[in-house]
């Protein structure tokens, strides 16, 4: 969990925000995504979370919904009418026919929206699916991924967007979410290096970046936790009341950062090593659309603020 055992009162208050104000179903609530919203989100009964056990449920508020979706149809959920599904339920890593399981998951959330009356359908795709491009990506710009992990988020988006209800006015509509990297959660911030910024100075392993031939290393755009949770709630407000989302969005903090200050700003040491063959030095997205959305707002992207909100969260 995302949440802070040590927090003050008035810190643990910044870190929390209202939740969605209507009836939704989270998958993925035990993930990583799902554990910064569960943790964040406040004065939210009617959130419903799913979890493959029981026994891993935590939350300020919301219930559980013991649910496997790769194993179970989704039309024998014994739930009340829904207004949206939010699917943050993922595979990150492994061998092709395990990631293929990115499109099972957004399928059955779809399946599960349609058997309960969504109105929308939300599901976390990722700015991998964009690959190599010139400038910041926009919603318009070809895919064209180079991991594994972006062609089957790729593959997961067109697989929704083929189902008829994703189309069709009188079944949920779908929208796929194109989230960059959320601090704590990316290879940089996230995992052992998160852990490394826990040590001592003296104690710090140190994290290896590219540098490229204009002497600059990687640059990304990013969101932090928080924010991300706020966001998320913010879109399924506006989807569960039959405001029109766009079946693609870009999902970041506006502009984008270098990993170099983020390592920066939260103290982390690294060594230089050239960048190999193939490395791709900036991936951006462009959210204007994100930003055009009335009742969404997201603060410009920042180190020393992304670096901030992730620390706090992280105590």
């Amino acid at each position: 969990m995302w949440a802070m055992p040590d927090a003050s009162p008035a810190e643990a208050t910044h870190l929390r925000t209202p939740g969605p104000a209507g009836r939704v179903l989270v998958l993925g609530a035990s993930g990583r995504l799902g554990g910064i919203c569960r943790s964040a989100w406040t004065g939210a009964p009617g959130v419903i979370w799913q979890l493959r056990r029981a026994d891993t449920f935590r939350a300020a508020s919301g219930e559980p919904c013991v649910w496997s979706p790769l194993h179970e149809p989704a039309p024998r959920l014994r739930l009340p009418p829904l207004d949206a599904v939010l699917c943050l339920a993922g595979v990150v890593r492994g061998p092709e026919p395990l990631l293929a399981g990115n499109s099972a998951l957004a399928r059955a959330a779809v399946a599960a929206g349609r058997a309960l009356g969504a109105r929308a359908v939300l599901v976390a795709s990722s700015g991998a699916v964009y690959g190599p491009a010139p400038g910041a990506a926009a919603e318009t710009t070809p895919p064209a991924p180079v991991s594994a992990y972006g062609r089957a988020k790729l593959d997961m988006e067109r697989a929704v967007q083929r189902i008829p209800s994703a189309s069709d006015a009188a079944g949920p509509r779908v929208t796929c979410l194109r989230i960059g990297n959320v601090a704590g959660c990316d290879a940089l911030l996230g995992g052992s290096v998160a852990e490394r910024a826990a040590l001592p100075p003296e104690a710090r392993a140190q994290v290896v970046l590219d540098r490229f031939g204009d002497g600059r290393g990687p640059v990304r755009s990013y969101i932090g936790p928080w924010t991300l949770a706020r966001v998320l709630a913010q879109l399924v407000d506006r989807a569960a009341t039959g405001a029109a989302l766009p079946p693609v969005l870009n999902l970041a903090q506006p502009g984008a950062v270098s990993m170099s200050s983020l390592l920066d700003a939260a103290g982390i040491p690294r060594v230089w090593r050239p960048a190999p063959g193939g490395a791709v030095q900036t991936v951006a997205l462009d959210v204007s659309r994100l930003m055009a959305l009335e009742g969404v707002t997201v603060q410009p992207s920042e180190a020393v603020g992304i670096v901030a909100e992730w620390q706090r969260w992280r105590r």
